[in-house]
């Protein structure tokens, strides 16, 4: 369980690390809009994907609460995770498309008052957020499951 913790922490802590050492700052990659359009539509897949008791089952085999799963558990999260994964990324491209297609919408005016660049921002954190779900949660969640299947063959 640690390990599934650690490891993405630490990954995520250096992509932070190297953000601030560019100048870059916290604030800039929080979007609520973003970040709900990724969430809502990573989890809107997962629950139409799988039943939620799956799901729930997956993460506790995940973080190392499910005492003794069944191989057919391990390889269920395995696939719950892939899909999490997937929909992330694909909601992320989501969120960037509606982030574009609103920056288009309103490109005359967000020239005037300078507002291109916030509108530009929320598409690409909303991308951001998809990949680092993946990397960072998906990822490493599927590969505890394999790992723990692998222990058993």
């Amino acid at each position: 369980m640690t390990r599934v913790f650690l490891a993405p922490t630490a990954g995520l802590l250096i992509v932070l690390a190297a953000m601030y050492l560019e100048g870059g700052q916290i604030a800039s990659i929080t979007q609520l809009t973003g970040i709900m359009i990724v969430l809502g539509g990573t989890f809107t897949v997962l629950l139409a994907a799988f039943p939620w008791q799956v799901v729930r089952k997956s993460f506790r085999i995940a973080l190392g609460r499910a005492k003794m799963p069944l191989t057919e558990d391990l390889k269920q999260a395995v696939e719950v995770f892939r899909t999490l994964g997937n929909a992330a990324v694909l909601s992320g491209i989501a969120g960037f498309l509606i982030g574009a297609i609103h920056v288009m919408e309103h490109l005359e005016r967000s020239l005037e008052t300078g507002m291109l660049g916030l509108g530009v921002a929320v598409s690409i954190v909303s991308l951001l957020y998809g990949v680092l779900i993946k990397l960072f949660v998906a990822t490493p969640m599927r590969d505890a499951a394999i790992a723990r299947i692998s222990v058993r063959s």
